[in-house]
């Protein structure tokens, strides 16, 4: 359970603060029922989650540990997929932006880059 003030990620609406958890002031809700009242920190609004959710909820990331995965970041083995063809890539990368891991994400952005250089550098189209 998260605590009142930490900055989480919450799904695909990216970080926001835990306001407040408590059960929902609305006509009809299950008064039994905790949930995270949680502002974006981009944007306005609130977003009501239930504690036991499903949806996907982390901590940020510290500054220290993000600071040790940009010095990982030269070391990082490529990412792609195993399998050859756009559809296995595409599926690929759709897993890896799902399950959110840092060190997959940096990973994939840094094989991007290395892609991207080397087309430039050799005269090629950068792929999509």
């Amino acid at each position: 359970m998260y605590a009142i003030g930490e900055k989480i990620i919450y799904g695909e609406n990216g970080v926001c603060t835990v306001e407040k958890i408590a059960p929902l002031e609305m006509s009809g809700a299950n008064r039994g029922k905790l949930y995270y009242y949680l502002t974006p920190l981009v944007g306005s609004g609130t977003y009501f989650t239930p504690v036991d959710s499903n949806a996907f909820m982390r901590p940020v990331m510290s500054r220290e540990a993000a600071l040790a995965l940009i010095g990982e970041l030269p070391g990082l083995p490529p990412c792609k997929p195993e399998m050859p063809g756009l559809r296995a890539a595409k599926e690929h990368y759709h897993q890896l932006v799902q399950r959110c891991e840092c060190r997959e994400l940096a990973a994939m952005v840094h094989t991007i880059c290395r892609r991207r250089a080397w087309a430039v550098r050799h005269g090629k189209k950068v792929s999509q």
